[in-house]
């Protein structure tokens, strides 16, 4: 989305009409012609509260984990993310729409050892191949027929466009799937304190910023709804942690590197976010102390099924 600067905007917080070139820019969920500057480079829906940056990326796909087989017992934060699922599966199959690596799909085989199908959908070729290289199930693109599932989502649907999003949920929900999904949250601490500092800030591949409210719409748009909610405590360490990085280094530089360039992390780097960590030390507890709330943790996790088959 584009939008022009407005300076009193920007420091008042108030409700503005943004407009494209020609004509009024509307809320691609709700439809609203209102929204809010919140941070320099994002627009928030006075209605609906989805929050848009102001130019769309050129693609939503992004690798955030280095391309190579998951082994061992899987990565703490996939050994958790394993958990909730196992608790939410139900004896359904499971699908896991952008696997990345196959990390969380690793975990969770070894969890659930009698588990039954299994499949990962993922996008990125070098990521698709790690996974395989671990004995998982890949394909490049979404199943066709699926019933009886879990379809997970770790991060994945801020990398959609709204209409895309709505798609993928419509087709499915066949009555009989369930969805797990996962994304950053803009209710949250974090992000309403500290803005484009939070660690799960992308304006390269995220169409739209979540937050309780819209998630719970789009849904709703999509014939499903929230079942129940819950806290990821370790994507909120990974965030306080970050985001205080960031408050006085350049955004996810260590972690960016670690995932993707491992290469380039040098003795002065790590001593140099070490000491950046030391100064941010309170404000990393703060951000600590929300993530015990659902609504306002950094992580906002739901488990949704279709509307009125409770």
């Amino acid at each position: 989305m584009y939008w022009s600067p407005n300076h009193l905007d920007l420091l008042f917080g108030s409700l503005v009409e943004v407009r494209r070139t020609m004509g009024k820019v509307i809320c691609e969920l709700c439809g609203s012609v209102e929204f809010r500057r919140i941070s320099l480079r994002m627009i928030e829906c006075g209605s609906c509260t989805a929050q848009f940056p102001e130019k769309d990326p050129t693609t939503g796909v992004v690798t955030n984990q280095v391309a190579i087989s998951p082994s061992g017992r899987g990565s703490f934060l996939s050994r958790r993310q394993a958990k909730i699922a196992a608790r939410v599966c139900s004896g359904r199959s499971l699908i896991d729409f952008g696997c990345g690596n196959g990390s969380f799909l690793y975990a969770y085989t070894r969890l659930n050892k009698n588990s039954l199908t299994v499949i990962g959908v993922e996008l990125d070729h070098d990521s698709l191949k790690a996974a395989q290289g671990a004995g998982l199930h890949i394909k490049q693109s979404l199943p066709i027929g699926i019933n009886d599932s879990l379809v997970t989502m770790w991060h994945v649907a801020e990398h959609l466009a709204v209409e895309k999003q709505r798609e993928l949920f419509r087709v499915l929900n066949s009555g009989t799937n369930a969805l797990l999904i996962s994304v950053p949250n803009g209710a949250s601490f974090s992000w309403r304190r500290h803005r484009e500092k939070f660690s799960f800030y992308d304006k390269e591949s995220h169409f739209i910023q979540h937050t309780p409210t819209s998630l719970k719409l789009l849904l709703e748009q999509s014939g499903w709804e929230i079942h129940s909610e819950y806290r990821t405590p370790v994507y909120g360490l990974f965030n306080a942690v970050q985001t205080g990085l960031n408050l006085s280094r350049p955004h996810n530089e260590l972690y960016s590197l670690m995932k993707r360039n491992q290469n380039s992390i040098t003795f002065n780097l790590v001593a140099r976010n070490l000491l950046a960590a030391i100064k941010a030390s309170i404000s990393i507890i703060k951000m600590m102390l929300f993530e015990v709330s659902p609504r306002k943790c950094s992580s906002y996790t739901i488990y949704a099924i279709p509307l009125g088959s409770r």
